[in-house]
């Protein structure tokens, strides 16, 4: 209660929280949703509580389960489908500041609310149906019950820190690297809360018992990494590329000014940011105990990702989201200790650079190499594209896709137009055999993540009228003459005839009829 009695006297961080919620708002049911964000809409019931009660906690099946139903109350209203994801980001701006001023001080937490509100990398998970901004907010939420139950020694305190973690590595394992950093920065801090020692131990055996399911599924999830099972291992890591000392680099280039930044301004946001945070870290002042424990929820779970990376490919900015939490910590406590005319210039420049990337976000622009935003691409009018199939879609039509990132969208958009009740093979796609380089079609089933040859089934040669959803997880590059989508192109040019084609952002919608009709 004291807490939010600070808080309701504060007009500065509400105009804060106020500036944040915009952002986050704005405009968020335009953009179709894309694969991941889809993928627990479409998902059936039957299949999706299978998942849940086979204890798959390696994978994120309990948002999904979350989505899944929530999904079905609140049916298509994309604003309200993305709404919790849009709170925990808003409340996050509020545990920030309360952070900030816990382990700091007041201006601290407010420069650091203030970083987080007009941040583009929290902006852009704060808008997606996925769990990235809860997890971000679970992990802010332990550390503040942490640093209270060390210094007050109260039984809520380090209660409500046991059930964040664990709610937290439930939701999605990457949480368990912060709970690790946890862990550690109290055992190097032993000498000093010795007398919390029995507490720390009766709370983490607690943590343990429940967590028991979690880690029985974790060990038979690292099995099928090792053996790289099929489903596992191509739907969550075989894409993700080797990490690198520069792939960090960007994880902080990101952290500053996000994915959508040209190169101009990201080299300046990338400056002025490093500078701040490295002139904090180096600063002697009476604080250290409070940065050291920021900085190693910052790092901990970044370099254990990097090491685990070295063996099986892991390593994606948006996992570290709650690292950014903290590096904004350390950003706005080098923004308090500035004399006022200097930190105000500091922040100007912060605020257009992050203006900057915001405009580029929201115009749906995603300069740069793939390796700058590795799972991050442009959003696609996966709505558009599907509404203009249904309008145009016949009795006896076959859809097939060209890359999987359409498909659970697809299926969306095109039940939701009314056409659910044709009788039509779903999540369809092209693939080359590997042995005789012919075009064969395949089932993609979402539940097993499998692709399921289905050339025994479908006549590929002979259909009448075929709607190919040309895309690909980067547009530009499925456009080039030599990619895999292309040489479809150029396999159904061959065998059909075009009738028709209309192209929308990231997809081209082509319908093909047999030769002579």
């Amino acid at each position: 209660m004291k807490i939010l009695f600070k808080i309701r006297k504060n007009y500065l961080f509400w105009i804060i929280l106020s500036v944040g919620t915009g952002f986050r708002l704005y405009r968020l049911g335009s953009a179709s949703f894309w694969f991941d964000e889809s993928l627990p809409l479409v998902m059936a019931k039957e299949g999706i509580r299978k998942a849940l009660f086979s204890a798959k906690f390696y994978c994120p099946i309990i948002h999904d389960t979350f989505v899944n139903y929530y999904g079905s109350i609140i049916k298509d209203n994309a604003l309200l489908l993305r709404l919790p994801s849009v709170l925990f980001g808003v409340i996050s701006i509020g545990m920030v500041y309360c952070l900030g001023e816990l382990l700091f001080n007041k201006k601290a937490g407010l420069f650091s609310a203030f970083i987080l509100a007009i941040s583009p990398f929290h902006i852009y998970y704060s808008r997606e149906i996925r769990m990235y901004s809860l997890i971000a907010l679970l992990s802010l939420i332990s550390v503040y019950f942490l640093v209270k139950a060390m210094r007050e020694n109260k039984d809520i305190y380090w209660f409500c820190y046991s059930i964040s973690n664990i709610i937290g590595i439930y939701v999605h394992p990457i949480v368990i690297l912060f709970f690790i950093a946890e862990v550690m920065f109290f055992i190097f801090h032993i000498k000093k809360y010795n007398s919390l020692i029995n507490k720390w131990l009766k709370f983490h055996f607690f943590i343990f018992i429940l967590l028991t399911p979690w880690i029985i599924s974790m060990l038979s999830g690292l099995d099928l990494v090792i053996k790289k099972d099929d489903w596992f291992f191509e739907s969550t890591i075989s894409w993700i590329p080797q990490v690198t000392w520069a792939s960090v680099f960007y994880t902080f280039k990101n952290f500053s000014i996000g994915y959508n930044a040209v190169e101009q301004i990201y080299f300046f946001a990338v400056l002025l940011f490093f500078a701040l945070f490295l002139w904090e870290v180096f600063k002697k002042d009476k604080e250290s105990e409070g940065k050291i424990l920021v900085l190693m929820c910052l790092f901990v779970p970044i370099l254990f990702a990097y090491s685990i990376s070295k063996f099986r490919a892991c390593y994606l900015d948006r996992y570290f989201i709650p690292s950014s939490l903290f590096y904004y910590l350390i950003i706005g406590k080098g923004l308090s200790g500035l004399n006022k005319k200097f930190a105000l210039l500091i922040l100007s420049g912060i605020i257009f650079l992050s203006l900057c990337a915001l405009k580029n976000y929201y115009a749906n622009y995603l300069p740069g190499a793939f390796e700058k935003h590795i799972g991050v691409c442009m959003k696609k009018d996966q709505e558009g594209a599907a509404n203009y199939v249904a309008k145009n879609f016949q009795k006896g039509d076959i859809i097939f896709h060209a890359c999987l990132n359409t498909v659970p969208s697809f299926e969306y958009y095109f039940s939701k137009a009314g056409k659910s009740d044709f009788s039509i093979r779903k999540n369809l796609l092209l693939k080359f055999s590997k042995k005789d380089n012919n075009l064969m079609p395949f089932e993609y089933n979402s539940a097993l993540h499998k692709f399921i040859d289905q050339s025994e089934c479908i006549d590929l040669e002979n259909k009448e009228r075929i709607w190919l959803i040309f895309s690909g997880w980067d547009f530009e590059e499925a456009k080039q003459p030599y990619s895999p989508e292309s040489k479809m192109i150029r396999w159904m040019n061959e065998h059909y005839a075009e009738k028709d084609n209309k192209e929308f952002s990231g997809i081209i919608v082509y319908l093909y009829i047999k030769a002579g009709l």
